[in-house]
C-alpha cells in the first residue's frame, strides 16, 4: 500500500496538485477525505492550485475557506501570505483560527528560506560578482520552483550592478512561478524609482500578487497612494479593475478624508468581495454620509460575507433603522452572520427578546414548528429562513 501511496502522491505533484485533505469540522482529527482540482475551480478556470485556493478565501462557506487557508499553509508558497494576511475583517472565529495557525507556518517556512539564502549569498560573495551572477542566473533557468526562489532570494541580498534589473525581469515574467515574483516584488518594493512603481502597478491586478502589491505601493509615501487612488472604484473607466479591491482596502487603513464617498460607489460594484471590502471600510471611517446603501445591502445581499460586513459597519454607526433587519439576522442559515447580527445588535444597545433568541435557535436546528408555536412575531423569521437562495424545496416542504 505505501508504494502506491508514494506513486500516487508523486504523479499529482507532476500535475502540479499537491494533496489537499479536508475537514468536515474544525475539531476533526484527520481529513475525511483528499479533496481534487475541480472541487476548488471555479467559472471552471485552470489556474495553479496556490491561485484556487487563494480564490476560495473570498468564499461564502466558511468550511471552504477554513480548509483553504490550512492547505495554503501546509502547501508553504509565500505568495499567499498576504491574501491571509488581508483577512482581519473574518467573522468566523474557527476560520480566523486557522489563517494565525497558516499564517505562523508561512513564516517559520519563510524564515528557512531566508536563513538558507543569505548562507548562499555569502558563499556567493567569495565568487565575485560576475561568477555569483553566472550561478544564480543558471539556477533561475531551472525548472524547479524551489531552486528558482532559492536563487531570486540569494540575488535580493546580494549588492551586485545587475540585481535590480534582474528582479524586475523576473516580476514581470508572467510564466515565472508565482511565487518567485513575489519574491523580486518584495524586494523591488525597497528600491526606489519609477520604474519599480510601474511594475507595482501592473501587479495590482493580479490574483495572487495584487494584496503584496497594494501594500508595497502604500509604503511608498504620496507616489504609491497616487497610484491606489487611481484603481479606485469609480475613478476614470476602471470601475471594475480587480486591483480596485486591494487599492481599497490598503487606502481604507490610512483613513484618508473622502474616501467615505469613493466606498458608497464600492457598495454597487457587481463583485461581492469589493462590496464586502467597501462595508468595512466604511466601518474604519468615518459616518457616511448616506446609510440606505448600507442598508440595502443587509436586507437583500446575495453574499452572506457582505450582509456580515454591513451588519458590522451599520452597528459601529450606530444605526439604529438596521435594527429590525438584524433581528431577522438571527435566524440565518450561516452561523457567522447570526453572531455578526446579534452582536450588532449588542453594540447598539438593542435586548434581542426572548422570543426571537429562542425562535432562531430552532430554525438552526431546522425545527420548523416551534418558532410557529412560540409567538406570531417569530413568523418573520421563518418568512426569512423560507425566502433565502440556502433554503431547500425539502425545508420548504417541512415547513
Amino acid at each position: 500500500v505505501a508504494p502506491v501511496r508514494t506513486a500516487a502522491r508523486q504523479a499529482l505533484l507532476a500535475l502540479d496538485w499537491y494533496p489537499v485533505g479536508w475537514r468536515t469540522a474544525p475539531t476533526d482529527r484527520g481529513y475525511s477525505y483528499w479533496t481534487r482540482r475541480a472541487e476548488w475551480q471555479h467559472d471552471g478556470e485552470e489556474l495553479p492550485q496556490v491561485a484556487l485556493l487563494v480564490a476560495a478565501l473570498d468564499d461564502d462557506d466558511p468550511d471552504r475557506r477554513r480548509n483553504a487557508a490550512e492547505a495554503l499553509g501546509l502547501l508553504g508558497d509565500p505568495v499567499a501570505s498576504a491574501a491571509l494576511q488581508w483577512m482581519d475583517d473574518e467573522e468566523s472565529p474557527a476560520v480566523g483560527t486557522v489563517i494565525q495557525d497558516a499564517l505562523l507556518l508561512l513564516e517559520e517556512r519563510q524564515e528557512a528560506r531566508v536563513r538558507a539564502a543569505e548562507e548562499q549569498a555569502a558563499a556567493l560573495r567569495q565568487q565575485g560578482p560576475e561568477s555569483a551572477l553566472a550561478v544564480l542566473t543558471e539556477e533561475l533557468q531551472q525548472p524547479q520552483t524551489n531552486r528558482q526562489l532559492a536563487a531570486a532570494l540569494a540575488l535580493a541580498r546580494l549588492d551586485l550592478p545587475a540585481a535590480p534589473e534582474r528582479l524586475r525581469s523576473l516580476l514581470a515574467d508572467p510564466v515565472r512561478p508565482p511565487a518567485v515574483r513575489w519574491t523580486a516584488l518584495q524586494a523591488l518594493a525597497l528600491l526606489p524609482g519609477a520604474e519599480t512603481v510601474s511594475l507595482l502597478e501592473s501587479c495590482l491586478d493580479d490574483r495572487l500578487l495584487g494584496p503584496s502589491a497594494a501594500t508595497a505601493l502604500l509604503r511608498r509615501g504620496p507616489e504609491g497612494q497616487a497610484v491606489l487612488e487611481a484603481a479606485l472604484p469609480g475613478k476614470g473607466d476602471q470601475h471594475e479593475r480587480p486591483g480596485a479591491r486591494w487599492a481599497l482596502q490598503a487606502l481604507g487603513r490610512t483613513r484618508k478624508s473622502g474616501l467615505a464617498n469613493v466606498a458608497l460607489q464600492g457598495l454597487r460594484s457587481p463583485a461581492a468581495t469589493l462590496r464586502r471590502t467597501a462595508a468595512q471600510v466604511l466601518g474604519w471611517n468615518a459616518k457616511p454620509a448616506g446609510k440606505e446603501p448600507l442598508l440595502a445591502l443587509l436586507a437583500s445581499d446575495p453574499s452572506r460575507r457582505v450582509r456580515a460586513a454591513a451588519a458590522r459597519t451599520l452597528a459601529k454607526h450606530g444605526e439604529r433603522q438596521a435594527i429590525p433587519l438584524l433581528l431577522l439576522g438571527l435566524g440565518d442559515p450561516d452561523a457567522a452572520l447570526r453572531a455578526a447580527a446579534a452582536a450588532a445588535l449588542a453594540q447598539l444597545g438593542e435586548p434581542i427578546p426572548a422570543v426571537w433568541q429562542a425562535a432562531a435557535a430552532a430554525l438552526v436546528d431546522e425545527d420548523w414548528t416551534r418558532p410557529a408555536l412560540l409567538d406570531p412575531s417569530a413568523a418573520a423569521l421563518l418568512r426569512q429562513e423560507l425566502t433565502t437562495p440556502e433554503t431547500t424545496a425539502t425545508r420548504a416542504r417541512r415547513w
